[in-house]
Order: structure tokens, then sequence, then C-alpha cells
């Protein structure tokens, strides 16, 4: 990757979170975590990164929720949302259109498909 790409992560699984951070950190990526919603909203209006991934099930409020209030703040519009999800590829294919991700990756992760959904999105 030639640009440093700014990743934000907001999952409320801790597993996931520190292996995705150590993944992301091998391939030149920086990551900014978050455990829930609120406290992604807050860290994408503040660090405007690249990419979001986005987890499905957060603890404060759905997913679905966290991207329709990005997707409408001025400030995070702009930012490509992708969702995280352990729920079916029909579903996920759903949540994209609604016209608030940009598209989705189903766990357990395809690490080398998440990277590419990444770099393709991100512009990286």
């Amino acid at each position: 990757m030639e640009k440093n790409l700014v990743v934000l992560l907001i999952e409320d699984n801790d597993l996931n979170r520190n292996m995705l951070k150590r993944r992301f950190s091998k391939r030149g990526l920086t990551t900014i975590l978050a455990e829930d919603g609120n406290t992604g909203i807050k860290k994408a209006q503040e660090e405007n990164p690249d990419c979001i991934l986005l987890d499905i099930t957060l603890p404060d409020m759905p997913g679905e929720e966290v991207a329709k209030y990005l997707a409408h703040d001025k400030r995070t519009n702009n930012i490509p949302i992708i969702a995280l999800t352990a729920i079916d590829k029909k579903n996920a294919v759903e949540l994209v259109e609604t016209g608030n991700f940009i598209d989705y990756c189903l766990k357990p992760f395809d690490f080398p498909d998440l990277i590419r959904k990444i770099q393709q999105y991100a512009g990286g």
C-alpha cells in the first residue's frame, strides 16, 4: 500500500478487535478502535478515517443505526462503511442495498477479501 490508510473498526468483540488490529498493522494500516456505536460515531467525527468497518450487532445500538447516522452527517457521509456481520449473505446484501453501507464482509472473516475491500473503497 502506498498510502497509510486509517480504518475505524467499530466492533464489540474484544478478540475480533485485537486480531484485526494486529493483522491490519502488519499490512500497514492504522486502526482506530471503538467498542460500541456511540464511541464509533464520535471517533468517526473526530478522526475522519479512510474507511469504517462496522459490526452490525453492537451493545448500545444496531450497526444499521450507526451507519444511517454517519451517512447523514456532513462530517462523515463521505467515509465508506463496510458492514461486518455473521448474518447470512442475503441479509448482508440487503444491508448494502439500504445505501448506508458500501459493502459487507461475513464473519468468520476472509482476511484477504477484507483487505481488498478496504483498499478498493478507501483508495489505498
